[in-house]
């Protein structure tokens, strides 16, 4: 009887492991796409707090608890000492002034330059 079971458990194994998975419903995520390359949250954390930084539609730059759409970035090097930040969902871009300020912008207009870079 023992032996019985164990066969049948070995053949339902197979069968199972030999079928393709089949999704009903396939997630069409643009975040998920292969071409989003590196996708990534930037975080920060203090011993009150604790936020996700993201870039809405509306240019404005904050903090969330939470990761969410908005906090979805895509980081790439352009150039030695120039990196470009966009927002996935708002399409809008990472700046920062002359002061240290950060907020959003529809093109790439104010470039920041890391004075680290030798």
């Amino acid at each position: 009887m023992l032996g019985t079971c164990l066969r049948l458990l070995v053949c339902a194994l197979c069968g199972v492991c030999s079928m393709r998975i089949i999704r009903a419903y396939p997630n069409t995520s643009p975040l998920l796409a292969s071409n989003w390359g590196g996708l990534t949250h930037l975080y920060t954390t203090t011993d009150r707090n604790s936020y996700h930084l993201q870039i809405h539609k509306d240019c404005q730059v904050d903090g969330t608890p939470h990761q969410t759409i908005y906090s979805a970035l895509l980081i790439r090097s352009e150039d030695a000492g120039f990196v470009v930040i966009t927002g996935v969902m708002s399409r809008r871009f990472l700046c920062m002034d002359f002061r240290g300020n950060i907020f959003g912008s529809c093109g790439p207009l104010n470039v920041f330059v890391d004075s680290q870079v030798v």
